[in-house]
This record gives structure tokens, C-alpha cells and sequence, in this order.
């Protein structure tokens, strides 16, 4: 098990098997729940954490989505402007959540907010109380206490935009303004980003070049794959997911042959 710190040792080896463990965003749980089991078995990770959530802790866009719908008390969702069809919630209200995620994942910026709202209508469940991001982030404290206990801080934006959707200008405030706030509060500087979503579509050259102005060594990517080595690139690293949805017969099949599962 190593972290982005090993990276270049790895490299230069080209040989061995490595894995890298990394959460995203900085969820409250990732400090109470998986940090003392880390700690317990002595294996680092890395934790990539999204500033604007730590500092002014809220409900994010896609929690916010499957809020609604899961509080809904209606039988369906009618969206006409932004749906071809009714979602009913009769066979699985998780896949109407995912419908929901995909056309959030689609729009400019300045259609978030009216998107949103016309979500909390339809849906009758209003939009997200400032309460219901209490708890929901780790603190500061918290991400001061893993590093001195050997665990990796990375940047993952301050607001966790889509970065396919959002100007070039906006990207490089993300990013920025990410690695300032590490450096602030954690007095390190942000050597390793992953990418918010992680699609192909958002690492291109302007976001390269955000990177590179922030001093970042290694990014990360999330849509699948496996990096070899022949084709290794420092701002698309590969990462498998571990979702709710994961069984662990496949888990352990990703984990033993990558090449064929990842």
C-alpha cells in the first residue's frame, strides 16, 4: 500500500504491485469511520476534500438530489423542461435519482439554481435546510489529526463543480482557490487533486494548465480504468470506484487481475 508520496519510487522500480486508497469529497465519515481502521492496520490513504464543504459545511448538489426524491411523498416526478418523460417512483426511486444526477451533470452553470428549484417543486420536498449539513463534513481538526498520523490531504475544488460545464476561469478559482485554503489551514501545499465527477470530458488542457499553476504534482481521474506504466500520464490517474453497489466477489476480482476488471 503506498501513497502519491511513493509514486516516484514506484516509477522508477516498474515493477511490484501497488494500490492506492483514496476517498473523495471529505465526508464526516471518512475521520470517524474509516480513519481508525486505517490507523489500526497501519495503512495510509489519501483523502481529497472539497474546501467550501469544510469551511461552510451544506448539503452538496447531488445529496440535495437524492434528498428530494427520497423524501418525495408523491408517486412520481414530472420535469417537462428538463425531462423527456414522468419518473415514476414505483420500481426504484434510486434510479430516478440517477436520471436526475445525469441532466445536473449536463447544465451551465446558470441553470443550477432554476434546475434545482423546479426539482424541489415537483418533487414537493422544498429544498435542503442549512441543517442538514451539519455533521455531514470532516473539520479542519479533523484533517490536521490525519496528517499527523501519516494519512495524505489532496485538493478536490472548493465547491465541487462540474468541471465539463464550467468556464475556464471558473476551473482555475476552483483550483486556486483549493490549494490556497490547504496551504492556510493545513500549511502544506497541494501537491494532488482528484478531479470533481473525474469524467474524461473535464481534463483537458485548460485544466492542465490550472494544475500546473497550482503546483500540482499528481491528479486524479474517475471514470474507470487502469493506468499501466507505457501509458502513465501525472494528471489522469486511474482509480477503480468502490460504490454502495460493489459486491465483494467483485471487488476481489478487480483487486487480482486490474487489467481485465478495472
Amino acid at each position: 500500500m503506498i501513497t502519491p508520496d511513493d509514486l516516484p519510487r514506484a516509477m522508477a522500480g516498474r515493477r511490484g504491485r501497488y494500490a492506492l486508497i483514496t476517498f473523495d469529497d471529505g465526508y464526516r465519515d471518512n475521520h470517524d469511520v474509516a480513519f481508525p481502521i486505517l490507523k489500526a492496520e497501519g495503512v495510509p490513504a489519501t483523502f481529497f476534500v472539497a474546501t467550501g464543504f469544510i469551511d461552510t459545511p451544506r448539503v452538496p448538489w447531488w445529496d440535495e438530489l437524492a434528498w428530494m426524491v427520497r423524501t418525495s411523498q408523491r408517486d412520481g416526478l414530472e420535469l417537462a423542461d428538463w425531462l423527456p418523460a414522468r419518473l415514476d417512483y414505483a420500481s426504484d426511486r434510486e434510479d430516478v435519482v440517477e436520471a436526475l444526477l445525469r441532466v445536473y451533470k449536463t447544465l451551465p452553470t446558470e441553470s443550477i439554481d432554476r434546475y434545482l428549484d423546479a426539482v424541489a417543486k415537483a418533487t414537493g420536498s422544498g429544498r435542503c435546510g442549512v441543517e442538514l449539513g451539519h455533521g455531514l463534513w470532516m473539520t479542519w481538526d479533523n484533517l490536521r489529526e490525519m496528517r499527523a498520523a501519516g494519512m495524505i490531504i489532496g485538493g478536490h475544488t472548493v465547491n465541487h463543480p462540474v468541471f465539463s460545464q464550467t468556464s475556464a476561469e471558473r476551473r482555475r478559482q476552483e483550483i486556486l482557490g483549493c490549494g490556497r485554503r490547504l496551504v492556510e489551514k493545513l500549511g502544506e501545499p497541494m501537491r494532488y487533486f482528484s478531479y470533481p465527477i473525474g469524467d474524461a470530458q473535464a481534463i483537458d488542457a485548460v485544466t492542465r494548465d490550472c494544475l500546473r499553476e497550482a503546483g500540482v504534482q499528481y491528479a486524479f481521474s474517475y471514470y474507470g480504468g487502469m493506468r499501466r506504466w507505457a501509458d502513465w500520464d501525472d494528471y489522469d490517474i486511474r482509480r477503480v470506484g468502490v460504490e454502495t453497489h460493489l459486491i465483494p466477489e467483485w471487488f476481489r476480482s478487480i483487486v487480482s487481475l486490474p487489467q481485465h476488471f478495472a
